[in-house]
């Protein structure tokens, strides 16, 4: 009965996260460090989508990017948090699915007692 709940639990979240990415819900927050300043945070709670070579969670959460405007001696430093479901595609989702479903299940077709699942 656990591991059904831990199924169904672990199912959920790798849903939202793949409805979040294909959907690109950002869920931005910008933040001004001062008044006077051209630095600037930015938060995405859920995703950016700029990693999508890369396989989830092995992508960057956090850069820091220092950018000189052109035609200025500005320097304007841009912090940025990616989302915690950056970049999580179709096939991350598939993967740990079914590796999830096999951990579980696995075990059980080599157990000699029958257990009901």
């Amino acid at each position: 009965m656990k591991q059904k709940k831990f199924l169904a639990i672990w199912a959920i979240i790798h849903s939202i996260a793949l409805f979040v990415n294909l959907a690109n819900i950002r869920g931005t927050i910008v933040e001004r460090s001062t008044l006077f300043s051209n630095d600037a945070k930015y938060v995405y709670l859920f995703t950016d989508l700029t990693y999508e070579d890369k396989f989830w969670p092995f992508t960057p959460f956090y850069e820091k990017t220092i950018k000189h405007p052109e035609h200025t001696n500005n320097t304007v430093t841009i912090t940025c948090f990616n989302g915690i479901f950056n970049s999580y595609g179709i096939s991350e989702f598939i993967f740990y699915i079914v590796s999830s479903i096999v951990i579980v299940f696995l075990p059980k077709l080599w157990a000699d007692d029958k257990v009901e699942i």
